[in-house]
């Protein structure tokens, strides 16, 4: 007889790729927006739903798609938020569209496309900045330049590399970064072997997560260098000098 432990392994792994392992919600996000009376706790998990899947076919170039059944499937806890049909959370999926949250494209017989406002992802994505006095949510670079949601993504803020697990990972947009010439020669050779070494340290999912993060010191201009290459390592190199330094 097995033991339990091997039973629950078992167990999970027949629910890998068909559930939503971890829901994360930022209360503290939710309630500087002034939206904490009108969206609840079905509606924040979708959310984090959604943004999942941003950061999935982000690395395609396109929109998050779903079913309704794929996501009640995806989201077993919704069913206790009277939540599991599809007119149940079709009306979920209206509600936050109409709050400026979701922007979605629906055809008939496709799966629905989905993707996260710059709104949304400051709720998702906020953190009290402790060098001010105000909690002031995360603005993107792109909503300062007036770049339309429909047209692009959120750009995450940059942060400690020892919070690697707590980022965004967005590939849909690349940030410029004004300082990064600031890095020399000097300190990429100084920092190759620690920074190297600190890479290899990571799980998988980590790598791919700092890697993402490490295409945001490219030009829009600049192509993203591919795993294994020599300049690959150096962009990695780049990144973990500038968490380090906290720029």
């Amino acid at each position: 007889m097995s033991s339990s432990k091997e039973y629950s392994q078992l167990d999970a792994r027949q629910l890998k790729g068909k559930l939503h392992y971890n829901i994360k919600i930022n209360q503290l996000g939710l309630k500087v927006s002034g939206l904490d009376d009108q969206i609840g706790l079905k509606e924040m998990i979708i959310l984090d739903y959604v943004q999942a899947l941003d950061n999935y076919y982000s690395k395609r170039g396109v929109m998050s798609k779903f079913t309704f059944g794929h996501l009640i499937n995806a989201l077993p806890l919704l069913k206790e938020l009277k939540c599991y049909s599809k007119s149940s959370v079709s009306r979920v999926i209206n509600k936050l569209e109409k709050l400026g949250l979701l922007e979605v494209k629906r055809k008939a017989g496709c799966p629905i496309n989905a993707r996260l406002t710059i709104k949304a992802n400051n709720i998702l994505n906020f953190k009290l900045d402790e060098s001010v006095s105000d909690m002031e949510p995360t603005v993107s670079v792109l909503e300062k330049q007036g770049v339309s949601d429909m047209e692009k993504q959120t750009v995450p803020a940059k942060e400690k590399h020892n919070s690697i697990n707590n980022r965004n990972n967005n590939n849909l947009t690349i940030d410029e970064q004004s300082d990064s010439d600031t890095i020399t020669e000097e300190k990429i050779k100084k920092y190759w072997d620690e920074a190297l070494e600190y890479f290899q340290s990571l799980e998988p999912e980590e790598k791919m997560l700092y890697d993402s993060q490490a295409y945001n010191l490219l030009d829009f201009s600049c192509p993203k260098p591919k795993p294994g290459t020599v300049e690959m390592k150096r962009l990695r190199v780049q990144l973990y000098i500038y968490d380090m330094e906290g720029r």
